[in-house]
């Protein structure tokens, strides 16, 4: 739970849960197209409005997440890969208050091998 102070009151924020990894839509060699289902407002999935999404990626070797630029859309694609190599993909919900929520469960795949 995110603490956000508000005119010498206290505001207490759930910041929006995406409880679904996202799915691999397509892939080649140097880039993979993703999709999730945008956050809708349930029971323990924090609070919205959503405004954006933020897609992280990482290889399989690798401990620290990249992310691409804030999207509306509910699909996206990571580009600039390099092929044949494992990757992990999750997304997370912009809150209005331009907090980021936390991230969904990875989607994993393979890039495809040298074109």
């Amino acid at each position: 739970m995110e603490l956000i102070d508000v005119c010498n009151g206290m505001l207490y924020l759930e910041l929006p849960v995406m409880r679904r990894r996202p799915v691999i839509q397509s892939r080649n060699a140097t880039s993979v197209t993703v999709r999730w289902r945008k956050w809708m407002n349930a029971p323990s999935s924090g609070m919205g409005p959503v405004v954006g999404y933020i897609v992280y990626y990482r290889s399989h070797n690798e401990t620290d997440w990249k992310h691409l630029p804030q999207t509306r859309s509910g699909m996206l694609t990571v580009r600039g890969l390099e092929a044949s190599q494992r990757y992990e993909i999750c997304v997370s919900a912009v809150h209005q208050t331009g907090l980021i929520g936390p991230q969904s469960p990875p989607a994993e795949t393979t890039t495809c091998g040298s074109m």
